[in-house]
């Protein structure tokens, strides 16, 4: 007579591997939010800041440029915003109102991890509609660090 055979895994066995599976979920966002923090965030203010081609005569518009990032609408770091003496003075103005808007935006941010790049003057949009970039050209430089920096954590995790 033949002997019937078979296999079975238990639920700790399933639960081991899904414990696995959140780890490194959690490593790789982690390592998402370095990378925001440490490297695409910085430089893409320091590109909006370098590619200004309008006059800024009190400092104010380049000082309210800086950028964020932002995880589930918390913000966990922020960068630039250093006060900028222009030739016609500078009180602080544009440091304050680029934190300020930036602060005000995160909360919309409820989702993942977000790059947030703002011009915190209420005249950013007037100069770059009249053909000065403030933060358009910024747009562009961001998308692609970070298409090329998860394809680069992607790769280190053996994902692609």
């Amino acid at each position: 007579m033949a002997k019937k055979s078979g296999i079975h895994i238990d639920k700790k066995e399933w639960k081991k591997v899904g414990n696995l599976a959140g780890e490194m979920a959690q490593r790789f966002e982690k390592a998402v939010e370095f990378t925001f923090v440490n490297d695409i965030v910085p430089k893409t203010v320091a590109f909006a800041k370098q590619t200004r081609v309008y006059k800024d005569r009190t400092g104010n518009l380049i000082s309210s440029t800086g950028g964020e990032t932002v995880n589930r609408g918390r913000i966990v770091s922020m960068k630039g915003f250093e006060q900028t003496q222009g030739p016609e003075g500078n009180n602080g103005q544009g440091t304050r109102e680029g934190r300020s808007y930036a602060e005000e935006i995160a909360p919309e941010f409820s989702k993942g991890i977000t790059a947030v790049i703002v011009a915190g003057m209420n005249y950013a949009r007037p100069v770059e509609n009249k053909g000065f970039p403030v933060l358009e050209q910024a747009k562009g430089f961001l998308a692609n660090e970070v298409e090329k920096q998860i394809e680069s954590i992607l790769k280190q995790a053996g994902l692609k």
